[in-house]
C-alpha cells in the first residue's frame, strides 16, 4: 500500500512539473522569444542587435532565480517590465524554462 501511495504521489509531482514547463514554454514564447529566440540562445533577429545573452551559457544560468525573477519583473537595460503583463506565478514558470534550456 505504502508503495503504491509513493508511485501515486511520484506520478502526480512528475504531472505537475510537465504542466509548469508546458506553461513556461508557452510564456516564453509569446513573451521572450522574440528577442532571446525560440531556444533562449539570443539567436534572433532583435537578439543580434541588443547583444542578447544566451540563456544556455553558464554567466546566465548562473544568474540566482531571485535575480532572474527581478530582471523580468521591472526589465534592465532595454528589456521591458513585465510585471504588468504577468503574473508572480508565471514568471516563475518562465525562470524555471530558462533553466530548464540549459539542460
Amino acid at each position: 500500500m505504502r508503495l503504491l501511495a509513493a508511485l501515486f504521489l511520484t506520478l502526480a509531482l512528475g504531472g505537475f512539473a510537465a504542466a509548469d514547463d508546458a506553461a513556461g514554454k508557452s510564456l516564453f514564447n509569446s513573451n521572450c522569444a522574440i528577442c532571446h529566440g525560440p531556444n533562449g540562445d539570443g539567436n534572433s533577429p532583435i537578439g543580434k542587435t541588443l547583444n542578447i545573452p544566451d540563456f544556455h551559457s553558464a554567466q546566465a544560468q548562473k544568474m540566482t532565480d531571485a535575480e532572474m525573477k527581478a530582471i523580468i519583473t521591472n526589465g534592465k537595460n532595454k528589456m521591458p517590465a513585465f510585471k504588468d503583463k504577468l503574473t508572480g506565478t508565471q514568471i516563475d514558470q518562465v525562470v524555471d524554462y530558462v533553466r530548464h534550456l540549459a539542460k
